[in-house]
């Protein structure tokens, strides 16, 4: 215990150094006089932009990006996981209802696929396995950028088939004080309090979030006898209550200049801790298995425009995330045996990027990052452990180019990126004996490749389009295996994903009346899917035997209907195949996709009022890969309203007043009707 204690405050000391470097640096350096062309006005505005102005630089590129501003959720009782299947394109697998364990895929990606950011600094964990949305907290984001079929150079991970980057509330702003509450049903809570002040030459911001719910809905449990309905019961899920908290501290520093100064250094951390039941399935719900997880994200960043590089925009970011969970299972109600594992990861990296402009037209972006990452696995009911520590080293070049031509209507952006992957796991190995028995290292040198074009033939019509080749490196779940379930393969090779997509944009009106219309072809090639298949031995190991093709057509439209009244709609169809070579997986849909997608939002707005009504269509899908067991289509209709008098807004939302119980996951209940109520005060 007292080793682990020290190791952690050395690391602190180390990263706090690190972080006294960065300012030492910034103020101490002479800020040069400002005297580069015209176009680093280009990069004030993509780093220091408000969030309409980064809206409208991020809508402006070629790639499929969707960003959804704060004033669309803020006031709302809502989760990330709700806005993202809001969203086109995206498809959000729940395992339950508010705070439960939820994934997202891009374009009938698989949920490994998609990188997922808080500030550009990654949660994806190389042990594996898909991010949980529902461990993202909403209350403190400014905005949610989503990237279909790819991300820029300036992240920091590899986006195979898409990219989520979680923007939280700046720092820097005008001093404010805020809080709210809200209630709902199934004894949900949530609580949020925001501040922020000038420090002297610097700006610092303290927010705070609760968010809590029994969820001890009802649902129709069928006694594991799906065939026959004479013992079907309504029955109130259990163990299936959450807590999370979340506080965001951050420190914004403009030495010699102020905030429109040449100059910023940010520090910031966030504090992530959340403990839930683990209800299981539906038809045999436990009653006891919890989990506990805690996450902590310190990052240092420095920015600069002109003063370290003449002419150029440099980004330095030193980040360090610790993510640690405890699976408590003492009556063997989830899996084989009782549990309490406790595991703990730790991400170190050191990112810099840097804008220069070579030519009038053009923008070139050039990033370096290095990051080590570990994984610790603990059984505390285990004398003698025999988890696998794991390592992983990596560093990612990477370089994009956006080219501009006639006149500005012609952009093109080719990207380029490297990655060299080195793993490494020690401990004993449960399979020594056995010649499948993996190595205890393996490294890759991989490299992708994408570009994008974007037309601009008229004020309100624009083409787009983008290809690419992805990577997904294997996870140590997959390298090294586990305790005795899985054995390892480091004879993988990494998953390989090909990209299309071509479309357009087309705006029609002006003033109180307009409309913009979106359309999208887009079609993705994921090859070395990595599958687990059993083996003689009884137990699992991981080949590549997979393939994907996913073929498919986004539509999008938003109007403004009058100076009240506007209309935001969107369509998404996939035809997600697989084309591996197991002769009854070929040529099935791809599991938990759904065919078709559709959303819409009509909404109204007179001061003090603001009314809104939300329709969503699921599409039907399969849960296995068979194409066995079919989950059916279904609708869900929302309402709310919105009262806001001097600082104070009320707010009452109803969901799923239809009571349709949509299934996301085999055997995972969902939430039916449901109410909320949420009082804001804002403070000047």
């Amino acid at each position: 215990m007292s080793e682990r204690s020290s190791g952690s405050r050395s690391g602190a000391l180390r990263l706090f150094c690190a972080a006294a470097l960065l300012l030492m640096f910034a103020a101490s350096s002479p800020a040069l006089p400002a005297e580069a062309p015209s176009s680093i006005d280009i990069g004030e505005l993509v780093i220091y932009a408000d969030p309409v102005s980064a809206e409208a630089e991020l809508e402006s590129m070629p790639t499929s990006i969707t960003v959804i501003p704060r004033e669309s959720f803020d006031k709302r009782f809502s989760t990330v996981p709700e806005l993202l299947r809001e969203t086109v394109g995206i498809e959000i697998r729940s395992y339950g209802g508010l705070g439960s364990f939820s994934t997202v895929s891009v374009r009938g990606s698989e949920a490994a696929h998609v990188l997922v950011m808080v500030d550009g600094v990654a949660l994806n964990q190389a042990v594996g396995g898909a991010v949980d949305m529902g461990a993202v907290p909403l209350a403190n984001v400014e905005r949610i950028e989503v990237y279909r079929g790819g991300a820029p150079a300036r992240f920091q991970g590899a986006a195979c088939a898409g990219a989520v980057n979680i923007v939280t509330r700046p720092g820097a702003g005008d001093a404010s004080v805020e809080a709210s509450a809200g209630i709902g049903s199934f004894g949900s809570r949530s609580l949020h309090a925001f501040a922020r002040m000038p420090v002297r030459s610097a700006r610092a911001s303290v927010d705070f979030s609760r968010m809590s719910s029994q969820g001890d809905f009802k649902f129709l449990d069928d006694n594991g006898t799906p065939l026959n309905a004479a013992d079907d019961e309504w029955t109130p899920r259990v163990n299936n209550d959450f807590t999370a908290d979340n506080l965001d501290l951050k420190l914004d520093i403009f030495p010699g200049g102020g905030e429109s100064g040449p100059r910023r250094v940010s520090l910031s951390n966030q504090s992530y801790f959340k403990e839930q039941g683990v209800p299981g399935l539906g038809n045999f719900q436990s009653e006891l298995a919890r989990l506990k997880t805690f996450r902590n994200i310190f990052t240092a960043t420095l920015e600069d425009k002109g003063a370290l590089i003449p002419g150029a925009v440099s980004t330095m970011r030193l980040s360090s995330s610790a993510n640690t969970t405890r699976f408590y299972d003492p009556a063997s109600q989830i899996g084989l045996g009782s549990q309490d594992n406790r595991n703990a990861t730790r991400a170190d990296s050191l990112f810099s990027s840097f804008e220069f402009f070579p030519a009038e037209n053009h923008a070139v972006t050039a990033a370096l990052s290095l990051s080590r990452e570990s994984f610790k696995p603990r059984d505390a009911r285990q004398a003698n452990q025999v988890g696998k520590p794991s390592r992983r080293n990596s560093i990612t070049a990477a370089v994009e180019d956006s080219a501009a031509f006639l006149d500005d209507r012609l952009l093109i952006v080719p990207a380029f990126r490297f990655e060299r992957v080195s793993d490494r796991f020690s401990g004993d190995d449960p399979f020594d004996f056995s010649p499948l028995a993996p190595e205890t290292s393996r490294s890759d040198a991989l490299t992708a490749f994408s570009a994008g074009a974007r037309y601009r033939a008229s004020d309100s019509f624009r083409l787009k389009a983008n290809a690419g080749r992805k990577f997904r490196t294997p996870s140590f779940y997959e390298l090294f295996g586990d305790r005795g379930s899985v054995i390892g393969n480091t004879g993988l090779s990494p998953e390989k994903g090909k990209s299309y997509d071509i479309g357009f944009s087309w705006s029609l009106g002006g003033g109180a009346r307009t409309a913009l219309f979106e359309a999208s072809y887009f079609r993705a090639d994921t090859d070395n899917l990595i599958v687990f298949m059993q083996n003689s031995q009884r137990v699992a190991r991981a080949d590549n035997i997979g393939r994907a093709k996913v073929r498919g057509l986004e539509l999008t439209l938003s109007a403004e209907l009058s100076s009240s009244w506007s209309l935001s709609a969107n369509h998404t169809y996939q035809n997600a195949r697989d084309d591996s070579d197991v002769a009854f997986w070929r040529g099935n849909m791809l599991p938990g996709r759904r065919e078709r997608e559709f959303n819409s939002r009509l909404a109204f707005e007179r001061a003090p009022w603001k009314a809104w009504h939300q329709f969503s269509r699921a599409g039907a899908g399969y849960h296995d890969r068979a194409n066995i067991q079919p989950f059916p289509s279904g609708d869900v209709h929302s309402v709310g309203a919105s009262f806001s008098r001097s600082n104070s807004t009320f707010t009452i939302e109803g969901k799923n007043l239809t009571d349709n119980r949509v299934s996301d996951y085999i055997g995972f209940p969902l939430p039916g009707k449901a109410f909320f109520f949420t009082y804001q005060r804002m403070f000047k």
